[in-house]
């Protein structure tokens, strides 16, 4: 089902938005951002530093990316409309989410790129944690390029300052 014209606008407006406050506020940079293919069904796999890592790969590249939420980002109301909007994909990380993985393999059918953290939550001390398994499934079945993103120096941005609960 093709986005309406204020989704597509939209999304083009916030990352804009977001990509100017990062660039000029937090010297934002991106490396090697053309290794996304122009088009086709990408897995989009990055590292997971802070609360901002979407919005950070997000605004990296110019294709549009979906993402995938937990469940509980959704209970705040602003917040649940803005990454509605944004057509985030909401998943249980805690146990099996049929509805996220299907709406998923949906998109990357699609030939949308998606983005996942294979860690499944936030490091807490900046070291890559063990992988999850679900992303390469995800992958094969979708039929989808792998592409790996580092994210590095976001740590500092995102955490609640007493190492509080994701």
């Amino acid at each position: 089902m093709p986005r309406s014209l204020k989704k597509r606008i939209g999304y083009d407006v916030v990352r804009l938005v977001c990509r100017m406050f990062m660039l000029f506020f937090f010297r934002f940079r991106c490396l090697h951002r053309t290794r996304m293919p122009s088009e086709g069904a990408v897995l989009v796999c990055a590292n997971h530093q802070s609360y901002f890592d979407p919005v950070l790969v997000g605004i990296a590249f110019n294709r549009r990316l979906n993402f995938l939420a937990r469940k509980t980002l959704f209970r705040f109301r602003l917040f649940a409309w803005l990454i509605t909007f944004l057509d985030a994909i909401p998943i249980d990380r805690d146990g099996i989410s049929l509805g996220g993985c299907r709406e998923s393999l949906r998109r990357l059918r699609r030939e949308e790129p998606l983005l996942v953290f294979p860690e499944g939550t936030r490091t807490r001390d900046g070291r890559v944690a063990r992988l999850s398994p679900g992303f390469i499934a995800l992958a094969r079945r979708g039929r989808a390029t792998l592409l790996p993103v580092g994210i590095d120096g976001a740590l500092r941005l995102g955490h609640e300052p007493n190492g509080g609960p994701d």
